[in-house]
């Protein structure tokens, strides 16, 4: 006769507290020539250590441009990110 599967338990572990988790608003990046938020995977991932400053006050210290394409226009671009 064949064994019975136990079934795990999901979730938090009883009396464990809800943790508070910090909510970041990103803006998504757009096309500059039509304006579309729809594009490609990224590929051509490359990152420079660099030290600096944002105007907002944000220090960062390295960057990241990863390289993608308007899925509606073709337009092939470099998304900058600013990592901390």
């Amino acid at each position: 006769m064949a064994k019975k599967k136990v079934a795990k338990k999901r979730g938090r572990p009883k009396g464990s507290r809800t943790a508070t988790i910090e909510t970041v608003v990103v803006q998504p990046s757009k096309c500059k020539k039509c304006g579309s938020t729809n594009r490609s995977k990224y590929v051509d991932k490359r990152t420079l250590d660099l030290l600096g400053q944002l105007a907002d006050g944000t220090i960062y210290t390295s960057v990241t441009w990863r390289r993608t394409k308007c899925l509606d226009c073709g337009q092939v671009r470099d998304d900058k990110t600013y990592n901390e």
